[in-house]
């Protein structure tokens, strides 16, 4: 199966954007017609929607097409967050008997996902999201890609900054003391020099159970506590972590090599590559270029490659779907099942 992409843009969107794109897929796929199609466009198609949809439908000659608006969509030869823009992935052939990759697509994360079956995927807010070549209402969609997931390879970015600490007293979403020490102190003795006086609490957070969320590091509050985005429980443990694009790169470099190995150790490769990012996370973060996207390039050469900035990123875990800000989730994807 020759699965392939394309990635167009202009200064203004157009239906005839898309076309492009699809084209470029259609034609790097050798094929005339595509089975399926995934399709990211950039937040300027927010009132084009149907009409670009329409033009997907027609050039790929299906209606299989899924996917969203997002801040930003990338393949693997490049990606673009500020021009209007279309990253689209075909696939040849479907799989009417094969499990499929199940991706999600929301402008809000519906409690139900938590514990459902497994779906990795993109959440954007305010944005339009579409299935079987319709835009769905209700602001969730979903869609099943052909093959199995062979590894999944989550970056928070976060640079723990403590090891393990006890969370000795707390109650709702404040923080009253950590190691025998009020919140807000032990914070500050873990923090680089430059930052103790003037704690940068936006790029603050507590690291809790492996495989979850990191809980935002708000506010201080009366008493040297401290006021976080979710409730701890006391006698839980935390490590306080920090985002700084060179963790954060560093962060993803681990988790890339640790996949490889992996993919190595199973002798198994993939077919096509899924990269859901964070605004927060790309170009902007980085000084203009996306280094999460060239380690991921470089990790695996010429793989095709599609992707999309949102606000949140939709990851399975073993204890269910969880919803990530701030991070780099890569799916790679095998059709040697199918």
């Amino acid at each position: 199966m020759n699965i392939a992409t394309g990635l167009a843009h202009a200064a203004t969107p157009s239906p005839q954007l898309v076309e492009q794109a699809i084209k470029q897929a259609l034609q790097a796929a050798d094929c005339d017609q595509a089975a399926s199609v995934l399709l990211f466009l950039s937040r300027h198609f927010r009132h084009q929607t149907r009409p670009a949809l329409l033009a997907a439908a027609r050039t790929a000659g299906c209606m299989d097409i899924a996917g969203c608006t997002s801040h930003g969509v990338m393949t693997e030869h490049g990606w673009q967050v500020d021009q209007p823009a279309v990253a689209a992935m075909v696939f040849p052939t479907g799989t009417p008997h094969a499990p499929g990759v199940t991706l999600g697509f929301c402008n809000h994360f519906p409690y139900h996902w938590r514990e459902a079956d497994a779906r990795d995927g993109l959440l954007d807010g305010d944005g339009e999201v579409w299935a079987h070549g319709r835009q769905v209402e209700e602001g969730c969609a979903e869609t099943r890609l052909p093959g199995s997931v062979l590894g999944r390879s989550l970056s928070p970015g976060l640079l723990p900054l403590s090891p393990p600490l006890t969370l000795n007293d707390s109650l709702a979403y404040d923080l009253y003391r950590v190691a025998g020490q009020p919140a807000l102190e032990s914070l500050r003795d873990h923090l680089p020099p430059m930052h103790q006086d003037a704690p940068p609490f936006h790029q603050l957070f507590a690291l809790t159970d492996p495989g979850e969320p990191a809980v935002p590091i708000l506010s201080a509050g009366p008493g040297a506590s401290l006021v976080v985005g979710d409730m701890l429980d006391p006698g839980s443990a935390l490590r306080w972590a920090m985002r700084l694009p060179h963790g954060a790169e560093r962060d993803m470099e681990i988790h890339l090599a640790a996949t490889v190995d992996r993919l190595k150790a199973d002798k198994t490769t993939p077919d096509y590559a899924l990269l859901f990012s964070c605004i927060g996370r790309g170009p902007v973060f980085y000084g203009d270029t996306d280094r999460d996207h060239a380690l991921a390039c470089a990790a695996f050469p010429g793989l095709p490659l599609i992707g999309a900035y949102g606000t949140g990123q939709i990851v399975h875990q073993p204890q269910g779907n969880r919803l990530f800000n701030n991070a780099t989730h890569l799916l790679l994807c095998s059709t040697q099942h199918v």
